[in-house]
């Protein structure tokens, strides 16, 4: 091993043996010394091409001099990145390939650091740039702000009419369509790479979407920004969990894109850093009316709305999706315009409500917490869920410690969780622990 990668590989175990966001600070401004930084900056500083189905990696260290003392075996695969970037398609993929083999197994591991955008490690760019001062842009996702908290709606914030939207319990998701490379990709709210969905691929290449896209885009790349969610029996969280962060791209007719916009890719990136005008929430509602009524859709749709003109109505339609199990609703200005940041115009509101539970198990935490209580296992109605969060800091590290020592003693005991309501399948949505209860 090379002493890049042996440092390298070194830094990445301290960083992922720590939950402390402070102490992975700490580590990487100990480690960096001025050799990690060019290689952080091309790992997350991209723009995304999708002509060229690969990540335009920016600032490139020079390759050509060592004059700054790096171990330039190190520097690998910044020039297989270059060849990439000639590359589209199957010819990227089979270069790809045949290259990697010519490396051991320690330089095909940062090999896929690199292309995966991910240390596995707990760190971000919003750390890294807090401990190696990148200045690196984030990857960003329009968002809104919640009008729930701790069991409380606040609706002094909201200005009626609005568009209220199903909020559906998926992944967020960004994804890109090519009809001109003939690509899909589809991106996660931290921008990484989402296990491929074949059958929903086929559909946005299919001749009808094609056609489509192409009279309304031209030759330009469109993303559907939306949720892509499981659309079946049982936990549609935990399901939709599992079909996404896969390696193995997933070909079941069972996940659906549930769309609130669709834009040019150049409006997207746009939007990253300034709000796009002419795309407001209602131009996109009727733009999407417009678009599903011409092509032929089965797993791809616009995400279920309707007008709220008041408190009252607002109150009637979120009765009316807790009754259907979902999780509540997002609430937009007609004219709030397209921006890539937790927007003022977009409001979320999750049904929230308290629920008596029984403890059947226990589950020891993990990192910072292991050797103490991370999770109860409690049942509700005969279905089991872990509830590992906590509601108003209702469980401190030394509580859970203390509570791991007693943990025989837990099961059976009754407490009271605060909930987003109750899935399909009957298990209770993200639950968090409040109190012990034993009325």
């Amino acid at each position: 091993m090379s002493k890049f990668a042996d440092h390298f590989f070194s830094m990445l175990e301290q960083l992922r043996n720590t939950g402390s966001r402070n102490e992975k600070i700490e580590i990487l401004k100990r480690n960096d010394e001025t050799v990690f930084s060019p290689h952080f900056r091309v790992l997350f500083d991209y723009i995304l091409n999708t002509n060229e189905h690969l990540y335009h990696m920016t600032q490139l260290p020079d390759m050509k001099s060592d004059a700054d003392g790096r171990d330039m075996e190190a520097l690998f695969f910044f020039e297989i990145l270059e060849n990439l970037k000639k590359r589209s398609g199957h010819s990227a993929q089979n270069f790809l390939i045949s290259t990697l083999q010519e490396y051991n197994s320690v330089y095909q591991d940062l090999m896929q650091i690199v292309l995966d955008r991910d240390l596995k490690a707990g760190v971000g760019v919003k750390t890294l740039n807090k401990a190696l001062d990148l200045n690196i842009q984030e990857f960003a996702v329009m968002k809104g702000n919640s009008i729930c908290k701790d069991g409380e709606v606040d609706y002094s914030a909201l200005n009626f009419p609005l568009i209220a939207q199903l909020k559906v319990d998926g992944f967020r998701c960004s994804v890109i369509v090519d009809t001109q490379q003939e690509s899909v990709t589809f991106l996660s709210s931290s921008g990484k790479n989402l296990a491929y969905q074949i059958a929903i691929e086929k559909e946005l290449l299919s001749e009808s979407y094609s056609e489509k896209l192409k009279d309304i885009f031209g030759d330009e790349p469109v993303v559907f920004d939306c949720e892509l969610a499981y659309d079946g029996e049982g936990n549609q969280y935990q399901e939709t969990s599992k079909r996404v962060t896969t390696n193995a791209p997933y070909d079941g007719t069972d996940m659906k894109l549930e769309v609130f916009h669709i834009l040019s890719y150049k409006d997207w990136i746009h939007s990253l850093y300034e709000p796009v005008h002419n795309e407001d929430t209602i131009e996109a509602v009727e733009f999407m009316n417009d678009f599903f009524g011409a092509v032929e859709s089965e797993l791809v749709r616009p995400v279920e709305g309707w007008t709220v003109r008041s408190v009252a109505e607002a109150k009637d339609k979120m009765k009316q999706v807790v009754a259907q199990n979902k999780e509540g609703l997002m609430l937009k200005e007609p004219h709030q315009p397209y921006h890539r940041k937790r927007v003022k115009g977009w409001f979320k509101w999750k049904f929230e409500d308290f629920y008596d539970c029984t403890i059947v198990d226990t589950v020891e935490g993990t990192g910072k917490l292991e050797g103490a209580l991370g999770a109860f296992v409690v049942e509700y109605k005969g279905v089991q869920v872990r509830a590992g969060g906590s509601y108003k800091k209702s469980l401190t590290d030394d509580m859970r410690q203390q509570l791991w020592i007693e943990r025989k003693t837990l099961v059976d005991r009754k407490v009271r969780v605060i909930a987003n309501g109750v899935t399909a399948d009957g298990s209770l949505r993200h639950p968090r622990f409040v109190n012990f209860h034993e009325g």
